[in-house]
Protein backbone atom coordinates (compact mmCIF):
# COMPACT_ATOMS: atom_id res chain seq x y z
CA UNK A 1 0.00 0.00 0.00
CA UNK A 2 3.25 2.30 0.54
CA UNK A 3 4.49 1.78 -2.65
CA UNK A 4 1.27 2.89 -4.23
CA UNK A 5 1.42 6.10 -1.93
CA UNK A 6 4.65 6.64 -3.02
CA UNK A 7 4.61 5.95 -6.61
CA UNK A 8 1.27 7.98 -6.58
CA UNK A 9 3.15 11.09 -5.39
CA UNK A 10 5.93 10.58 -7.57
CA UNK A 11 3.69 10.66 -10.66
CA UNK A 12 1.79 13.46 -9.42
CA UNK A 13 5.58 15.29 -8.83
CA UNK A 14 7.27 14.42 -12.39
CA UNK A 15 3.84 15.11 -14.23
CA UNK A 16 3.60 19.13 -12.45
CA UNK A 17 7.47 19.10 -13.43
CA UNK A 18 6.93 18.55 -16.51
CA UNK A 19 3.91 20.68 -17.05
CA UNK A 20 5.95 23.44 -15.38
CA UNK A 21 8.99 23.26 -17.85
CA UNK A 22 6.36 22.69 -21.04
CA UNK A 23 4.25 26.03 -19.97
CA UNK A 24 7.78 28.39 -19.42
CA UNK A 25 8.97 30.37 -22.21
CA UNK A 26 11.87 31.52 -23.57
CA UNK A 27 12.16 35.29 -23.74
CA UNK A 28 12.07 35.27 -27.99
CA UNK A 29 9.11 33.47 -27.35
CA UNK A 30 7.32 35.91 -25.20
CA UNK A 31 8.30 38.67 -27.89
CA UNK A 32 7.12 36.61 -30.54
CA UNK A 33 3.45 36.25 -28.86
CA UNK A 34 3.58 39.58 -27.58
CA UNK A 35 4.41 41.50 -30.53
CA UNK A 36 1.71 39.56 -32.43
CA UNK A 37 -1.03 39.84 -29.49
CA UNK A 38 -0.56 43.10 -29.96
CA UNK A 39 -0.46 43.13 -33.79
CA UNK A 40 -3.18 41.09 -34.72
CA UNK A 41 -5.44 40.99 -30.85
CA UNK A 42 -5.52 44.77 -30.82
CA UNK A 43 -3.44 45.08 -27.18
CA UNK A 44 -1.58 48.41 -28.05
CA UNK A 45 0.76 47.68 -24.73
CA UNK A 46 2.13 44.48 -26.09
CA UNK A 47 3.16 46.08 -29.30
CA UNK A 48 4.79 48.75 -28.06
CA UNK A 49 6.57 46.20 -25.78
CA UNK A 50 7.52 44.29 -28.08
CA UNK A 51 7.88 45.93 -31.62
CA UNK A 52 11.06 47.91 -32.31
CA UNK A 53 8.63 50.29 -34.39
CA UNK A 54 6.03 50.54 -31.61
CA UNK A 55 8.73 50.99 -29.24
CA UNK A 56 10.33 53.61 -31.05
CA UNK A 57 6.95 55.48 -31.78
CA UNK A 58 6.24 55.31 -28.12
CA UNK A 59 9.60 56.58 -27.25
CA UNK A 60 8.75 59.85 -29.65
CA UNK A 61 5.17 60.69 -28.04
CA UNK A 62 3.28 59.26 -31.13
CA UNK A 63 1.75 56.39 -29.15
CA UNK A 64 -1.79 57.55 -31.41
CA UNK A 65 0.04 56.29 -34.48
CA UNK A 66 1.19 53.17 -32.97
CA UNK A 67 -2.57 52.88 -32.36
CA UNK A 68 -3.74 53.75 -35.67
CA UNK A 69 -1.35 50.47 -37.01
CA UNK A 70 -2.32 48.20 -34.60
CA UNK A 71 -6.59 48.78 -34.60
CA UNK A 72 -5.59 48.91 -38.83
CA UNK A 73 -3.91 45.23 -38.79
CA UNK A 74 -6.30 44.31 -35.79
CA UNK A 75 -9.39 44.78 -38.19
CA UNK A 76 -7.19 43.07 -40.94
CA UNK A 77 -7.30 40.18 -38.87
CA UNK A 78 -10.93 40.12 -38.07
CA UNK A 79 -11.58 40.03 -41.70
CA UNK A 80 -9.47 36.74 -41.53
CA UNK A 81 -11.34 35.44 -38.78
CA UNK A 82 -9.63 36.83 -35.75
CA UNK A 83 -6.02 36.20 -34.51
CA UNK A 84 -5.55 32.74 -33.07
CA UNK A 85 -2.08 31.81 -31.72
CA UNK A 86 1.53 32.04 -33.59
CA UNK A 87 3.46 28.90 -34.00
CA UNK A 88 7.27 28.86 -34.37
CA UNK A 89 8.54 26.67 -37.02
CA UNK A 90 12.18 27.69 -36.53
CA UNK A 91 14.48 30.22 -34.17
CA UNK A 92 17.92 30.83 -35.33
CA UNK A 93 20.13 33.20 -33.61
CA UNK A 94 22.68 35.07 -35.75
CA UNK A 95 26.30 35.06 -34.82
CA UNK A 96 27.52 38.80 -33.52
CA UNK A 97 30.61 40.14 -31.53
CA UNK A 98 30.74 42.75 -29.11
CA UNK A 99 30.35 45.55 -31.12
CA UNK A 100 26.93 44.47 -32.94
CA UNK A 101 23.68 43.48 -30.52
CA UNK A 102 22.44 39.75 -30.78
CA UNK A 103 20.36 39.12 -33.33
CA UNK A 104 17.93 35.82 -34.26
CA UNK A 105 15.37 35.15 -37.03
CA UNK A 106 12.18 33.25 -36.22
CA UNK A 107 10.38 31.25 -39.21
CA UNK A 108 6.86 31.55 -37.80
CA UNK A 109 2.91 30.30 -38.88
CA UNK A 110 0.03 32.82 -37.45
CA UNK A 111 -2.87 31.03 -37.88
CA UNK A 112 -6.21 33.58 -38.01
CA UNK A 113 -9.76 31.77 -38.23
CA UNK A 114 -9.63 31.07 -41.65
CA UNK A 115 -6.41 31.87 -43.05
CA UNK A 116 -2.54 31.57 -41.97
CA UNK A 117 0.20 33.27 -42.64
CA UNK A 118 4.61 31.87 -42.94
CA UNK A 119 6.93 34.41 -42.22
CA UNK A 120 10.16 35.19 -40.98
CA UNK A 121 10.14 38.36 -38.10
CA UNK A 122 13.94 39.30 -37.12
CA UNK A 123 14.20 39.91 -32.92
CA UNK A 124 17.32 42.23 -31.65
CA UNK A 125 18.08 42.25 -28.38
CA UNK A 126 17.32 45.04 -26.19
CA UNK A 127 18.66 44.15 -22.63
CA UNK A 128 17.81 42.58 -19.42
CA UNK A 129 16.76 39.67 -21.34
CA UNK A 130 14.05 40.97 -23.59
CA UNK A 131 13.77 40.86 -27.36
CA UNK A 132 12.06 43.20 -29.43
CA UNK A 133 10.74 42.56 -32.96
CA UNK A 134 12.32 44.45 -35.78
CA UNK A 135 10.23 43.43 -38.70
CA UNK A 136 7.17 45.22 -39.58
CA UNK A 137 4.84 42.74 -40.90
CA UNK A 138 1.12 44.08 -42.20
CA UNK A 139 -2.07 41.98 -43.44
CA UNK A 140 -2.15 44.59 -46.31
CA UNK A 141 0.51 44.09 -49.01
CA UNK A 142 0.97 47.65 -50.14
CA UNK A 143 1.93 48.67 -46.39
CA UNK A 144 4.56 46.46 -46.46
CA UNK A 145 6.46 47.62 -50.15
CA UNK A 146 6.24 50.99 -48.22
CA UNK A 147 7.80 49.78 -45.03
CA UNK A 148 10.29 47.97 -47.57
CA UNK A 149 11.28 51.26 -48.99
CA UNK A 150 11.83 53.24 -46.20
CA UNK A 151 13.84 50.68 -44.74
CA UNK A 152 15.96 50.21 -48.07
CA UNK A 153 15.70 53.60 -49.62
CA UNK A 154 16.93 53.63 -53.51
CA UNK A 155 19.80 55.91 -53.95
CA UNK A 156 19.53 57.40 -57.24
Amino acid sequence: MRSVFWTFHILILATLLLAFNACSKTPEEKAIEGYLKGLFAGDLNEFVKYSSYGYALDSMGQRNLANLFVTAETARAKESGEYQKVKILALTHLPHNEDSMPTANAQVRIIFGTQTLETTLELVYANFDRWLINTMISLEPHILEQFQTMRDPVVH
